[in-house]
């Protein structure tokens, strides 16, 4: 895992084996994330930028801080890019 940046405009880079992404856009979907595609990526979405939604304060989302911001997660298939 790499995360470079400042809250809130970090981003995440979760590095793994093929495959890793299996799976994600089910578990999204079901937490809200939209899904598009950019210059063919999937890539999923929450949140407004630069909004913050203090209902999503303090979820235990691996990707999210707790900061409830936006999210925008790029999906390849043996890395995550989390951008806020």
């Amino acid at each position: 895992m790499l995360t470079f940046g400042e809250q809130p405009r970090d981003t995440t880079v979760l590095f793994g084996v093929p495959g890793l992404s299996d799976g994600v856009q089910p578990s999204l979907a079901a937490r809200g994330f939209s899904r598009s595609e950019v210059e063919g990526l999937p890539v999923f979405a929450t949140g407004d930028d630069y909004r913050i939604d203090l209902g999503k304060m303090g979820n235990a989302d691996p990707f999210g801080s707790d900061m409830a911001g936006a999210q925008r997660i790029a999906r390849l298939d043996s890395l995550l890019v989390r951008m806020a």
